[in-house]
């Protein structure tokens, strides 16, 4: 139901990652006893702080532990901020362990036109984080965001 909420109210174009960032929490509210977790409101304004102290050119990745739906990717890519995916130097990589999520979690990145920034590694943090930290080095994570279960 969330898939299809947001396929047909986002348009594509320079908007499309707020659009997709405001169709979830939309879906969220339009749900009588539903809540979903996403970084929205207070969170989400959290991770637009760390963002703007987290721009340096030699941290490369933005790393996320846990996609669920691609709401926090989306917004760590910049959305808010409108930072344009061909100017921007670094990526999100999140990392994520339910197969269904990160299905999801991908679609919407394509939704917001982000995919360029992002991108969703499937299986656990154990087995995934060095491999990423022989790709970017000891200097390379810019910001590490905990939203899984278990943080």
């Amino acid at each position: 139901m969330l898939v299809q909420h947001v396929e047909a109210t986002v348009v594509g174009g320079p908007l499309a990652a707020l659009g997709v960032l405001e169709a979830v929490v939309d879906f969220s509210l339009r749900k009588f006893n539903y809540w979903l977790k996403v970084a929205a409101d207070l969170k989400g304004t959290l991770i637009d702080c760390a963002l703007e102290h987290a721009r340096e050119a030699r941290h490369r990745v933005r790393l996320e532990l846990g996609a669920f739906v691609g709401y926090s990717g989306i917004r760590l890519s910049g959305a808010v901020q409108g930072a344009r995916v061909e100017l921007e130097a670094w990526r999100v990589t999140s990392l994520e362990v339910e197969p269904l999520h990160v299905c999801v979690a991908r679609h919407m990145l394509n939704l917001a036109e982000r995919a360029a920034l992002a991108e969703v590694r499937t299986g656990q943090a154990r087995d995934l984080l060095p491999r990423l930290a022989d790709e970017v080095g000891e200097q390379g994570l810019g910001l590490v965001f905990m939203d899984h279960r278990g943080t």
